[in-house]
């Protein structure tokens, strides 16, 4: 079955534009297709961060609207690519600034293709401040089989739902029932980078999620300045003696190495 990357994209500084080159480098050989919808004030961004890689035709990057999630929410931009992708594939929604290691996706795809899972969860190692500093780690159901009702609901931290309203064989509408799902827990480990960015744009982010729906995390952009807006978490952060993902530039890890 088709495993079908949705991706939202947005490029707002130089550390946006490595990871999220090196995330889709990550994935092209282990995914058949790459849906990228990008939010990014410039329209080039894109295009710029991936020139020189070999995306293999599997790369739809067409989708670019500057302005959804700010006027309809996370969730509408998901469904946006949702519709631009096969009805019949298991969707894969990692964040641009997510890194992952490639054998242990490749490793992955026969689980897939047995079809007998509908749900797929890996765990993720959450950096902070710097790229040798992990915050937490969690899992999260990253990978599903679509079904015809499949959608995303809610403008922030949004959440997918498999059941709901379709229309019956002659339109009329009907309720959908929730099928138990199969979910296979998976021992793979990604890498999150968002908050190893300059402190003023996690400060954006953070502030766009208190316009959008007024959630507790987003009023620490009130509490602290937006160049600090991370710094109550340093004493929380571990060090990472692991490996790094190779799509990752070591120049890159090298120089956002903080001191522990």
């Amino acid at each position: 079955m088709i495993l079908c990357v949705n991706m939202l994209v947005k490029i707002g500084c130089p550390d946006d534009e490595v990871l999220f080159r090196a995330a889709i480098e990550s994935l092209l050989p282990a995914v058949d297709q790459i849906v990228l919808l990008d939010t990014s004030s410039d329209s080039g961004a894109v295009s710029r961060c991936l020139g020189g890689l070999d995306l293999q035709g599997k790369v739809d990057g067409r989708g670019y609207d500057p302005g959804i999630i700010e006027r309809e929410g996370f969730a509408a931009a998901r469904n946006l690519m949702l519709q631009n992708s096969p009805q019949d594939c298991y969707v894969f929604w990692p964040d641009s600034d997510e890194v992952w290691f490639t054998q242990d996706l490749l490793d992955l795809r026969p689980i897939l293709e047995s079809g007998v899972y509908d749900d797929i969860a890996t765990r993720f190692l959450h950096f902070c401040l710097g790229a040798n500093a992990v915050e937490k780690t969690e899992s999260r159901i990253n990978i599903f089989r679509r079904t015809p009702e499949t959608h995303w609901v809610d403008r922030v931290h949004e959440r997918i739902m498999h059941h709901g309203t379709c229309a019956d064989a002659i339109g009329n509408p009907q309720s959908v029932v929730a099928q138990p799902r199969r979910l296979f827990v998976s021992p793979i480990t990604y890498h999150h980078y968002g908050y190893v960015r300059p402190q003023e744009f996690i400060y954006g982010r953070w502030a766009q999620y208190k316009e959008l729906d007024g959630t507790k995390a987003a009023s620490l952009a009130a509490e602290f300045p937006n160049e600090q807006v991370l710094e109550h978490r340093r004493g929380v952060l571990m060090p990472y003696f692991g490996e790094y993902p190779t799509a990752l530039p070591r120049e890159w890890v090298e120089q956002h190495t903080i001191q522990l």
